[in-house]
């Protein structure tokens, strides 16, 4: 009788190397997304800083020539890779779309109360899209990150007489 060699056979070997391999395959895409997915999250979150202060530069009036459909980049900030387009007013076509449900109740309730209030003296408020642009980890594609907000009027006109007359108090010097 043939006496069997203690060890593994060649199909037994060759098994567990295709085993092994697709594990490792599998471990490989898996990474792979999950860096993606950190890149992209860690562009969502440096968009969104972004948008954050250029809306702040928009509200102390430091933006100047401001119109519907103005974009650039923040190269000057160190991100050229990010751009940003600006949508002015209900009516841009840069916007998010028209306005849902909620924001017609809101801005319904807000001119009413504005109504109310005729003898205190209002910002009149303009509605503002920021949208930055960002290319994605996923794909050849570009991400985007959207901010809505409502930015009082003289800022964006540079009507520095206006501030003055709504809050005497403060310089607008200063902001020029």
């Amino acid at each position: 009788m043939a006496r069997r060699s203690p060890g593994f056979t060649l199909l037994e070997v060759m098994v567990a190397m295709v085993m092994l391999a697709t594990v490792f395959v599998l471990v490989t895409q898996a990474q792979r997304e999950s860096v993606a997915k950190a890149a992209n999250a860690r562009s969502q979150s440096i968009a969104a800083r972004l948008a954050d202060q250029f809306i702040h530069r928009i509200e102390a009036g430091l933006v100047p020539d401001l119109v519907d459909g103005f974009e650039g980049d923040f190269s000057e900030a160190g991100y050229g890779v990010f751009t940003w387009l600006i949508g002015l007013g209900d009516g841009s076509e840069y916007s998010g779309g028209p306005l849902d449900d909620t924001e017609a109740v809101l801005r319904d309730f807000r001119r009413r109360a504005d109504e109310e209030n005729e003898d205190e003296v209002m910002p009149e408020r303009t509605r503002i899209f920021l949208t930055i642009s960002f290319p994605s980890f996923r794909d050849n594609s570009r991400e985007q990150y959207q901010i809505e907000t409502l930015v009082d009027t003289w800022a964006i006109e540079q009507d520095f007489a206006l501030f003055e007359q709504l809050w005497p108090e403060l310089q607008p010097g200063a902001i020029q």
